[in-house]
């Protein structure tokens, strides 16, 4: 629910910046519609970022979910899909370390920040997963 409610609200943004005068393919000329102007993208880019399939992230949610169909198992498909998640975060940690040194500065940073962030999240879903698994099988032999 988490991208189809920020494309939506980018578009109810949008629709409210078009009505106050903006028009498409222009930058708004008036503080109200420029403001309105940049919730709805930001809301858009918000809404592209979250499908990225990066577990934890709502893509990655449904990589696992579509693996977990697939495969029929919650573990493997909760294994994969942090794997996806921790090669998109190494992916981001490198574009953002990149960006910083030519020249970036804070969205470079911020940017290896939130790849750091994804990896240590995807990494601890998947040890969860594998504690979950040891649980249930120790409790199984008892």
């Amino acid at each position: 629910m988490g991208p189809l409610t920020s494309i939506a609200l980018g578009g109810i943004f949008l629709g409210i910046a078009r009505a106050g005068g903006w028009l498409p393919g222009s930058e708004p000329t008036t503080p109200v519609p420029a403001v309105l102007w940049w919730l709805g993208y930001i809301n858009l880019a918000l809404a592209g970022f979250n499908m990225i399939p990066g577990y934890l992230l709502d893509g990655g949610r449904i990589l696992r979910a579509a693996i977990w169909g697939i495969t029929g198992s919650q573990a493997r498909a909760t294994r994969t899909a942090a794997r996806v998640g921790v090669g998109v975060a190494a992916f981001f940690i490198v574009l953002g370390l990149y960006r910083f040194f030519l020249g970036a500065n804070f969205g470079g940073l911020l940017l290896a920040f939130i790849g750091w962030f994804l990896m240590d999240a995807a990494r601890s879903s998947e040890l969860q997963m594998e504690l979950m698994g040891s649980y249930v099988i120790a409790e199984y032999q008892t």
